[in-house]
């Protein structure tokens, strides 16, 4: 069976668009703690806007021309709002509390199902899951996942999924100096396992019960163009990583949020 490097493919391409634009946010429904996990399948890019959902192909809230469009029409509509405060001679400390616009981001994540192991919260209790789920991982955990995965060196590389080892995804708190800590303010790592060991056939006939990720996220699309194009821009409270599943063919005990 020849390799399939599609995923190299798309990190690179993804590593390109990073360099060149803002750089979507990292946050992911992951406490705070260690994750031990195996990595079941090949991680599959997603592409999210916040309260919009997944960008389907062609989505408009995804457009990069339509985001710049976005972000010009705030930006005058910010200059009109400050210049009329101006005007009304209102105080430097009033105007300061207009809320300048940002620009807005699209998410990137790469999805996989993983069976989790284990989770350790940041007070160091145990939780044992041993459960399948949709995991979205961070670019940056992905980006590690894939230097393990080519690393002969280290001995860490392996050809397919599912992984050969598990791995421990940890998120932990920046430390902050100046400023109050926010729940953006996180950082992840991955360690790779030391011990090597095949799933069992238990484990791979309980994945080849899934849903394959890519069809689950054509279908996250479908659910997004069909509010878009109802009219609800803008009515998922959801951050991106927990955009409603599609109900059907889909075991509500494989959804992870």
């Amino acid at each position: 069976m020849s390799e399939d490097t599609s995923w190299e493919n798309d990190m690179a391409k993804a590593n390109e668009e990073r360099q060149s634009s803002s750089s979507a946010s990292d946050f992911h429904k992951f406490s705070v703690g260690e994750h031990v996990m195996r990595i079941m399948t090949q991680p599959v890019r997603k592409e999210s806007r916040f309260g919009y959902g997944v960008c389907y192909p062609g989505a408009p809230y995804c457009d990069p021309a339509k985001l710049q469009q976005e972000y010009e029409e705030k930006a005058a509509a910010y200059e009109l709002e400050v210049n009329a405060a101006r005007i009304a001679k209102k105080s430097a400390a009033e105007i300061k509390m207009i809320k300048k616009p940002s620009r807005t981001n699209i998410e990137l994540k790469w999805s996989v199902w993983a069976l989790v192991r284990t989770i350790k919260d940041e007070k160091g209790r145990l939780e044992t899951v041993n459960e399948f789920r949709i995991v979205d991982l961070p670019h940056g955990v992905s980006e590690a996942l894939l230097a393990l995965k080519q690393d002969k060196d280290m001995g860490t590389s392996f050809d397919n999924f599912p992984m050969p080892y598990d791995v421990k995804v940890t998120k932990s708190k920046k430390e902050m100096r100046g400023r109050a800590w926010t729940p953006k303010d996180v950082e992840y790592s991955l360690t790779a396992g030391q011990i090597r060991k095949p799933v069992t056939e238990e484990e791979a006939a309980d994945l080849e019960k899934k849903l394959p990720i890519q069809q689950i996220l054509e279908r996250m699309g479908e659910k997004a163009r069909e509010r878009y194009e109802e009219g609800n821009e803008g009515g998922s409270d959801d951050h991106g990583g927990g955009i409603e599943y599609p109900k059907d063919d889909i075991n509500p005990d494989d959804i992870p949020f």
